[in-house]
């Protein structure tokens, strides 16, 4: 039954993603749909054949199959044992599976993944693996339906009442299109952005750098990484939501629902929670935002900062929404089946609130988008000083012993109003050089 329970939920998962697959009117939207395809054949791969090696499921099912040595059950092991082989050794991979659901905090293993996505190559996974379940669902449903000959009878599908159809209706109206267009600029940002992000990687930038200009250079474009992956996060939920709005089915619509709840809780575990990148155990938001924002000085960016921080900590006080995540993630955990709790989830969350707090969370994304300009302009302006003494500390030290060699005072402040004006005189000529890029940039 475990195994027809997983067969079961992994045939209605891959007929939902696929469906909004199929809906998509934008690539980035596609792709974002079609990336769940791989975490759930993988998802139930694992399941069936790796966890509790060498006792797995497949293993007591083949093990129970084999009794009698029936020519017909022995014919479908031999093809489950053959597909399985095959989609290991050409789709099974743990990494694509992780980033699908839990991101990563590298952008580039981020990005490349998404673009690499496409239609065909996901339709090859999905035949693999659909190789594998057609067999175990006929011979699940032939056992079932000898062992319980009267208790097969499909439950009829739940339909929506007439509050939900009018709430769903009216909020088609209002954002499906909008979100769309969203999508759209935001899929263009995230491309730019991740142009900007690796410019001083491109061959003929590169070559005019030196090591310590690329090394400093590399260390403060870490401070886009929240807002790009800001971005990320917004097309994955703004997809989601256009996914349940356009659903035709109640189960179609259940699953878009969950969907809405991991990606909020991903999200909100790589902007709030401690990610311990690079020896340091600091949130993307204490770094990029709060110290930043404290740093400004400024009453107006404090407050905002507390307001969106106290959202923040809302979802972490929300032990439901770190449950549906964790039994959305794990098919099987040890003899455990997660997805049987995550069923009462699919048949009992409340569509009306999740999508509530979806728009909620949409809204929160654009306000620390938005904070985080100021913040960005903290850490140029740190990075501004930095090139600044760089600049000057040879002739500061040149000065400094050339002051320090005056017999008089007179002679002391001379020399010093002299540095003063000639420092004064190649910090302005190194300011005109930023503003003429700049200049030429937006041109």
């Amino acid at each position: 039954m475990e195994i027809y329970v997983l067969v079961l939920y992994t045939i209605i998962a891959i007929a939902t993603f696929f469906r909004g697959d199929f809906k998509s009117k934008y690539t980035a939207e596609k792709r974002l749909n079609l990336k769940y395809l791989s975490f759930v054949s993988i998802e139930f791969y694992k399941s069936l054949f790796i966890i509790k090696k060498p006792n797995t499921l497949w293993h007591k099912l083949e093990s129970f199959l084999s009794i009698g040595n029936h020519t017909s059950l022995i014919e479908i092991i031999d093809e489950v044992n053959q597909a399985s082989s095959r989609f290991r050794a050409n789709y099974f991979n743990s990494k694509r599976r992780d980033i699908s659901i839990h991101y990563d905090i590298d952008l580039d293993v981020v990005y490349t993944h998404l673009c690499e996505i496409s239609e065909e190559d996901e339709a090859k996974q999905i035949s693999s693996i659909l190789a594998i379940l057609q067999p175990l669902s006929l011979v699940c449903s032939s056992y079932l339906y000898l062992t319980y000959p009267k208790a097969t009878m499909a439950p009829a599908i739940p339909k929506e009442n007439i509050i939900l159809k009018k709430f769903r209706k009216g909020l088609y109206e209002h954002i499906y299109d909008l979100t769309g267009s969203s999508i759209q600029t935001f899929a263009k940002h995230l491309d730019q952005n991740m142009q900007s992000f690796h410019m001083i990687d491109r061959p003929k930038v590169r070559e005019l750098l030196t090591e310590e200009t690329h090394s400093h250079l590399s260390q403060f474009r870490e401070c886009f990484k929240l807002g790009i992956l800001l971005h990320y996060f917004y097309l994955d939920l703004g997809t989601a939501v256009r996914g349940y709005l356009q659903a035709e089915n109640y189960y179609e619509q259940q699953f878009n629902v969950i969907r809405i709840n991991v990606i909020i809780y991903e999200g909100y575990k790589k902007i709030f929670l401690p990610q311990n990148e690079n020896g340091q155990n600091k949130s993307l938001w204490d770094t990029y935002i709060k110290i930043p924002v404290l740093a400004t000085k400024s009453p107006e960016y404090s407050e905002e900062a507390d307001k969106i921080e106290q959202i923040l900590q809302g979802y972490s006080q929300n032990n439901n929404i770190e449950d549906i995540r964790h039994n959305f993630s794990h098919f099987k955990r040890g003899n455990k089946l997660p997805i049987i709790d995550l069923w009462d989830s699919v048949t009992t969350i409340n569509p009306i609130e999740e999508l509530n707090k979806a728009l909620d969370f949409l809204n929160m994304l654009s306000r620390i988008i938005k904070l985080s300009k100021p913040c960005l302009e903290y850490f140029a302006e740190k990075e501004h000083a930095r090139i600044q003494q760089n600049l000057t500390a040879p002739l500061d030290s040149i000065f400094a012993k050339a002051i320090g060699s005056c017999k008089t005072i007179e002679d002391k402040e001379r020399l010093q109003r002299f540095k003063d004006e000639l420092k004064d005189m190649m910090l302005g000529t190194f300011d005109k050089m930023i503003q003429r890029d700049k200049r030429n940039t937006n041109e």
